[in-house]
């Protein structure tokens, strides 16, 4: 299965486009968190901090969700067999997971 991976130059940029997608949705999210846990003036920026954080919260998630059901549907279309396929969704949803929690716990230091 490995070398047929390895031989297939579409899955390969399929796997790597996954990662970038989520990667880039994941700093778009932790950049909308940072946004809305700073402190700032009170007043009109500050209820323009508030929403524009939230959009960029919102449209962050919704990246990391549509990418996330791409590659499902691309995991489920390979027919592969039922361990390899929990393997494979274990692995990514524990790097997705690390990916986001790094990079939010980086931005409120």
């Amino acid at each position: 299965m490995f070398k047929k991976l390895v031989a297939n130059d579409n899955a390969i940029k399929l796997i790597f486009d996954h990662y970038k997608n989520f990667a880039v949705a994941a700093v778009i999210l932790a950049v909308g968190i940072t946004l809305l846990s700073e402190e700032g003036e009170k007043g009109f920026f500050e209820g323009m901090r508030i929403v524009s954080g939230a959009c960029v919260v919102l449209v962050g998630l919704f990246l990391i969700v549509i990418n996330e059901r791409h590659g499902i549907r691309k995991l489920d279309e390979a027919e592969l067999r039922p361990i390899f396929h929990i393997l494979i969704i274990l692995v990514y949803g524990l790097s997705m997971v690390t990916i986001v929690s790094r990079l939010v716990m980086h931005s409120f230091k």
